[in-house]
């Protein structure tokens, strides 16, 4: 007899045993879908309501705080922290970071070196030394 007329055999739809591989793609597709859904949530965790309200010179000041520590980790790769000539793009020269973020009012901050100590600086809203309110210049610690 033929097995494609045979009614008692069992068709692959119906057999009792899986084929391995199926059971491995349906595993890997949920794990990369968890990973994608975890990536997404760690983006959207940048964009929080709380964050997009926050004042420009809150936020100068966080770049200022994040590019001090990028300095200190320049400095112990390197072994002294970058020159004022050199400023910020050390650090991208280095690979310490992949870019560096403009203030928010679209300028770049300012980099000083003073025995072995480096100042990051914004000039705040108004691009001028001096000033008050969001026109005051912004450094990580006070005025």
């Amino acid at each position: 007899m033929h097995p494609e007329s045979d009614p008692t055999a069992t068709s692959p739809a119906t057999s009792p045993r899986r084929s391995p591989w199926g059971v491995r793609l349906a595993v890997t597709g949920v794990m990369l879908a968890a990973a994608a859904l975890a990536l997404g949530i760690g983006h959207l965790r940048k964009l929080s309501l709380e964050e997009l309200k926050t004042s420009p010179t809150a936020r100068a000041r966080a770049d200022i705080i994040y590019l001090e520590r990028l300095v200190r980790h320049y400095m112990r790769v390197v072994g002294t922290p970058p020159t004022t000539e050199q400023g910020l793009k050390a650090l991208v020269e280095a690979r310490v970071v992949g870019s560096i973020p403009q203030d928010p009012w679209g300028r770049p901050y300012i980099y000083e070196e003073t025995g072995g100590v480096g100042r990051i600086t914004s000039l705040g809203r108004d691009g001028r030394e001096g000033g008050e309110g969001e026109d005051a210049d912004i450094r990580a610690r006070g005025p």
